[in-house]
């Protein structure tokens, strides 16, 4: 099992504020769904940690900034 700092605990917490934030205005800015900005979000994602085989809030954070650029 994994324990979290509460640290660590916060910075997704706020992380997943930013990123619901801006999926929000992409899909303003895009004039689409929701549904359709987070899924093509979640591919890349998915995508980006199977080819560097790793999984962290670092890389979340990563791709969520270059998604909305």
């Amino acid at each position: 099992m994994i324990n979290f700092t509460t640290q660590e605990i916060q910075a997704e917490k706020e992380l997943r504020k930013r990123t619901k934030k801006a999926i929000k205005e992409e899909a303003i800015k895009r004039k689409t769904t929701l549904v359709r900005i987070r899924s093509d979000l979640h591919a890349r994602l998915r995508a980006e940690a199977k080819m560097r085989k790793i999984v962290t809030v670092r890389l979340l954070d990563e791709v969520v900034e270059s998604f909305f650029q």
